[in-house]
């Protein structure tokens, strides 16, 4: 995977989190895997498809994914990981994955994403798919997002 390819997805957590009033800052490197794989309790993620293939994934530990919640649905209460809360969470990453193929449609045209998913689950491993990928993690204030891009033309 061209690690610069995680770059408009990092832009879209910043713009679109943003949003909502927290910061997005990356708190590491770029880190590069052989395959697509998160152990974090919460993972939303959207597959790309067209002339770019993969996936893309925001992985959260449980309170981290409940806190971000309550933020998307102005300050309510999220006790548990429901599925409104679910719905909050797959609405965020579709609009950070749909601003990134935005972004990357300058240069690499022909790229649709498919509707996102949700995996919830104490001490899992979840396997998104077996081709190299970057991740960064990315503080928001409330706790972080873990980026996970898997992007092959």
């Amino acid at each position: 995977m061209d690690i610069a390819l995680i770059d408009p997805f990092i832009q879209a957590v910043r713009e679109v989190v943003g949003q909502f009033g927290l910061p997005a800052e990356p708190a590491g490197g770029i880190a590069l895997h052989d395959d697509t794989v998160t152990t974090e309790d919460v993972t939303t993620f959207i597959g790309l498809v067209g002339n770019m293939t993969g996936i893309a994934a925001c992985s959260f530990e449980a309170a981290t994914a409940r806190s971000l919640a309550s933020v998307m649905m102005m300050g309510m209460p999220v006790e548990s990981l429901d599925a409104m809360a679910q719905s909050a969470l797959a609405e965020l990453t579709n609009m950070i994955c749909g601003t990134a193929v935005i972004a990357l449609s300058s240069v690499h045209s022909g790229i649709d994403i498919t509707p996102p998913s949700v995996v919830v689950g104490e001490n899992m491993l979840f396997i998104m798919g077996s081709s190299a990928s970057a991740s960064v993690p990315i503080d928001l204030g409330i706790g972080m997002l873990h980026l996970t891009v898997s992007l092959e033309s």
